[in-house]
């Protein structure tokens, strides 16, 4: 058998500009309860009533608690415009029962809580209510909010169901620039923030045409500058977006403009395995320009056939193949055939 090594390496660079999906904080209730950035008493989750899914939260009878039932929503950031609106509906309509929403910050009014508004439910109908947060809790960070079923009033012994709360409390996070550069077919994404506040990370989603999908995560740094590389995708056109989440589970999206396109390589390639030396695993990578039956084999040092990796037709594309060996440690060599186009490359197998 004739070994040889042949490497081709197309390199495209590109840069593009991002743009800023805003996505306003929500919670309907649906999953973890108390959500995340959520705490209180005498509240639980409820598919008794609902505004919108299957779930909302609810407040136990009045009657039932020595204390008055509430949820907070902690180290809330705000803006001199900031507002936050919810639906909620009591379950007797009793109109002794009140909904309060009170704001606390450390820093304003001795650090002592401040109501906000008082709220009768009705019975039947949910009310939707649009509040504007007071002004000396404007743009501070840290704010906390709480939604208070009590016993102010006498006779008050009505459940409240709550849902869709939505807020447009801002998001910490701003950004500076999203860039990106393909690397034959290895796309790696930049980004830069000009300031963060509460930030926990970005998860980094991609979109081929179905729907999108989380590929990674990357923590927040000190620095604000960040890079991600998406690595041995297929010939496809893709879309990427960054879900910023800060530590109470808030999130907003980041949107790279356009869409980065991995074409079908011009030339057939075989690359070296990654890790090499290697154990147990390892994956090869080839590319082929047309469609063709492939056959990638493992010999050993001695020019013996020990494993069979591909054995078919393939598309046009680049191409993955995870080898996990169960081979003695020495020296190996991988060999690819595809149409008039064949290559050699050694790999070692440490124990």
């Amino acid at each position: 058998m004739k070994l040889t090594i042949t490497i081709f390496t197309v390199i495209i660079l590109s840069i593009i500009s991002f743009n800023i999906s805003f996505a306003q904080y929500t919670e309907g209730f649906e999953n973890t309860f108390y959500p995340t950035g959520w705490s209180g008493a005498g509240f639980q989750k409820s598919n008794a009533k609902s505004k919108s899914g299957n779930y909302s939260s609810v407040s136990l009878l009045n009657s039932t608690n020595s204390e008055d039932n509430y949820m907070v929503l902690e180290n809330v950031a705000t803006t001199e415009s900031a507002t936050i609106n919810f639906s909620y509906v009591g379950n007797s309509g009793n109109k002794n029962t009140r909904l309060s929403i009170y704001i606390q910050n450390a820093s304003v009014n001795n650090g002592d809580s401040v109501l906000v508004t008082s709220l009768t439910p009705d019975k039947t109908n949910w009310k939707t209510a649009n509040i504007d947060l007071p002004y000396a809790f404007e743009n501070r960070q840290n704010n906390k909010i709480y939604f208070i079923v009590n016993k102010l009033v006498s006779g008050g012994n009505d459940k409240v169901y709550i849902d869709e709360v939505n807020s447009s409390f801002p998001m910490p996070v701003q950004m500076s620039s999203f860039t990106y550069s393909v690397n034959v077919n290895n796309v790696n994404l930049k980004w830069n923030t000009n300031s963060e506040i509460n930030n926990k990370g970005f998860e980094i989603q991609r979109n081929s045409g179905n729907d999108w999908s989380t590929v990674g995560f990357v923590s927040a740094d000190p620095s604000k500058s960040y890079s991600f590389s998406d690595n041995n995708l297929k010939s496809a056109s893709y879309q990427y977006r960054l879900k910023q989440i800060d530590f109470n589970g808030n999130f907003e999206y980041f949107n790279l403009n356009g869409t980065i396109k991995v074409g079908t390589p011009s030339k057939f390639s075989l690359s070296q395995n990654y890790p090499n030396p290697f154990n147990p695993s390892t994956k090869i990578s080839f590319q082929i320009p047309s469609d063709e039956f492939v056959s990638l084999k493992i010999y050993d040092n001695s020019g013996r056939e020990v494993m069979t990796l591909v054995s078919e037709n393939k598309t046009a594309g680049y191409h993955t193949v995870e080898m996990k060996s169960g081979l003695s440690s020495g020296i190996y060599y991988y060999h690819l055939t595809a149409g008039s186009f064949s290559d050699t490359k050694k790999m070692s197998v440490v124990k």
